[in-house]
């Protein structure tokens, strides 16, 4: 399920009113919108950067994680296959593949470990750690919106396999910004790059700890555009802590 953009700027709203009711009253929703997102961005940054180390962030992360997704390869060189990883990925969080060789039809699960830039090549070189159907294993590297195997010539990769963290796409209500008024029946808004925006976005996630903290940060960002002083770094481990409780 997902959280309705309508109802997420309402929590907003609310937030700013308890603050100051001017700030609530000038905010377009087209702003609204704005600091909503680069709220729910700077959310998502700091669950995603600790994924792997705080099991009460990864929690919150389950309805954007995409589970063993097959890619197919295409030639690279040589040595080498490539896939090119889907638009929505964020966060890479596992990869392996599946080979086999010219001699042996069987399909091995192949561990793929990724050395740094610096001792890539001594990797695959190395009888200890380079591409092996016997061992299991091969190397890879992260290479420009995809993934390069190395194969030695020898392994026959057809898929490689991702779990990934998918980039949750933006909010927007531009239903709030609908007039019927003298002039007739305006709707939506126009956003900074001058495209018109019609139709609501709803937050994907329906994880109520993020979507509150969406509205309560996006009001905070609100205050310090507005001059407010207000350390929103501070801010943010705050409200994203184990302990934090937020009506």
């Amino acid at each position: 399920m997902a959280v309705k953009s309508t109802k997420i700027h309402s929590s907003y709203r609310r937030h700013l009113n308890k603050v100051n009711t001017k700030f609530a009253k000038a905010i377009s929703v087209q702003t609204a919108d704005a600091f909503l997102n680069e709220a729910k961005d700077l959310i998502f940054e700091t669950l995603a950067m600790n994924y792997e180390v705080n099991s009460h962030y990864a929690d919150h992360l389950l309805d954007f994680k995409v589970p063993d997704i097959a890619i197919d390869t295409t030639f690279y060189k040589e040595d080498a296959v490539q896939i090119k990883f889907p638009e929505d990925l964020y966060k890479l969080t596992r990869i392996y593949t599946k080979c086999s060789t010219n001699t042996c039809s069987e399909e091995r699960l192949i561990n793929i470990h990724q050395p740094t830039s610096d001792r890539l090549t001594e990797a695959i070189r190395s009888p200890f750690s380079e591409p092996s159907f016997e061992w299991k294993e091969t190397v890879g590297k992260k290479i420009k919106d995809g993934f390069v195997v190395y194969t030695k010539g020898e392994l026959k990769c057809k898929q490689i396999f991702i779990d990934y963290l998918k980039r949750p796409r933006d909010i927007a209500a531009p239903s709030l910004a609908n007039r019927n008024d003298c002039y007739g029946l305006t709707t939506g808004y126009t956003d900074s790059e001058g495209m018109k925006v019609v139709n609501d976005v709803d937050y994907e996630g329906d994880d109520t700890f993020i979507w509150r903290r969406i509205a309560i940060l996006g009001s905070i960002l609100t205050q310090v555009a507005q001059g407010e002083q207000i350390d929103w770094q501070a801010q943010l481990k705050s409200i994203l802590s184990v302990d934090s409780f937020v009506l």
